[in-house]
C-alpha cells in the first residue's frame, strides 16, 4: 500500500495527510461506536426500568383481583 500512494506521490506530505486522515476516521468512528454504545444502554436501562414498573403494577392490580374474588367466594359460602 505504502509503495502504491509513495509511486503516485512527488512530494511526501499528502502521505503523511494520507495516513493521519485514516487514522483519524477510524478513531472517531471508534468513538461514534462508543458513544452510541453508551446511549443505547441508557435506552435499554430506561426500558428495564419501565417494564418493572409494569410488572409490579399488574402484579398489584392481579392481587387486589385476586382477593377481591376471594372475598366474594367466601361472603357467599356464609
Amino acid at each position: 500500500m505504502y509503495s502504491q500512494l509513495h509511486d503516485k506521490c512527488v512530494n511526501p506530505m499528502p502521505l503523511c495527510f494520507f495516513l493521519m486522515e485514516h487514522f483519524f476516521v477510524g478513531k472517531s468512528a471508534k468513538t461514534r461506536l462508543d458513544l452510541v454504545k453508551v446511549v443505547s444502554m441508557g435506552v435499554m436501562s430506561d426500558l428495564k426500568g419501565k417494564a418493572d414498573n409494569a410488572f409490579k403494577d399488574m402484579n398489584d392490580w392481579l392481587g387486589a383481583r385476586f382477593l377481591k374474588e376471594m372475598e366474594r367466594y367466601v361472603g357467599s359460602q356464609k
